[in-house]
């Protein structure tokens, strides 16, 4: 999606920082933010920018094995960490 924003609107200097952090944009000095999912405070204005993105969490049978299968998205975080046999694919 940037490149195209680019070329659409050269004139606007874009500058982009990534955090995993639920960032207070207002607050951080940021003129717009672009959040996954609905996650939006009370007084901010969200517009959707693309169609939902399904997702999929894969994981090796040797992962599984070591750690386990897990059985809802919240047990997900303890594959977390060992993140180099933990892979997401869209």
């Amino acid at each position: 999606m940037l490149p195209h924003f680019i070329a659409q609107y050269p004139e606007i200097k874009l500058e982009v920082s990534i955090d995993r952090a639920f960032v207070d944009i207002v607050a951080a000095r940021f003129d717009a933010g672009i959040r996954p999912g609905e996650q939006i405070a009370r007084d901010m204005i969200a517009v959707r920018i693309s169609d939902d993105m399904p997702f999929a969490v894969a994981a090796s049978a040797a992962h599984l094995e070591r750690r386990g299968a897990p059985k809802t998205p919240q047990e997900l975080t303890r594959h977390l960490a060992s993140a180099s046999s933990f892979h997401a694919a869209r």
